[in-house]
């Protein structure tokens, strides 16, 4: 679970750095301000820096994510990566459901520190269309013109 009833559960970026759109470089901290969102006492620092609740970071997913999973640009599947391997000029992704997956390009978003490749993608680790460090901000604006990507998260 990303959050609990404690308003003390806070993420320890500042909002104005998080984002799931890069056009809108301080997107968590504008979804919140538009929608005139009360935040808990000692939200803000006197820098004026916000450190919100986590659970306001999941509604501003689920919000952002929507029309996405509506339109189906967006598929929501709930699987484990297993293995990965190239394939005619894409990737193919092995997953423990059974399915397989076809990407153009990977990224890997994990968490902090910057990320290793894990092991079910270590046979892409050559590969120019893999970004395995999600903070590369220049590839993942890359990877987002393609037609087909896959995002791979693994929670910390």
């Amino acid at each position: 679970m990303y959050a609990t009833a404690d308003p003390g559960h806070r993420i320890n970026v500042p909002a104005a750095r998080m984002t799931m759109d890069c056009a809108d470089r301080s997107g968590l901290q504008n979804w919140f301000d538009r929608r005139r969102i009360p935040l808990s006492p000692g939200t803000c620092l006197a820098s004026s820096e916000a450190f919100v609740q986590r659970g306001l970071v999941a509604e501003y997913a689920t919000d952002n994510l929507a029309p996405r999973l509506a339109s189906g640009r967006v598929r929501d599947l709930r699987a484990t990566a297993l293995a990965a391997r190239p394939a005619a000029g894409r990737f193919l992704i092995a997953c423990d459901d059974g399915s397989e997956l076809a990407a153009d390009a990977v990224v890997i978003a994990t968490s902090h520190p910057p990320p290793g490749i894990p092991a079910a993608f270590a046979g892409l680790a050559d590969s120019p269309r893999l970004i395995a460090d999600s903070s590369a901000a220049d590839r993942l604006a890359e990877v987002a013109r393609q037609a087909r990507n896959l995002l791979v998260w693994a929670p910390g």
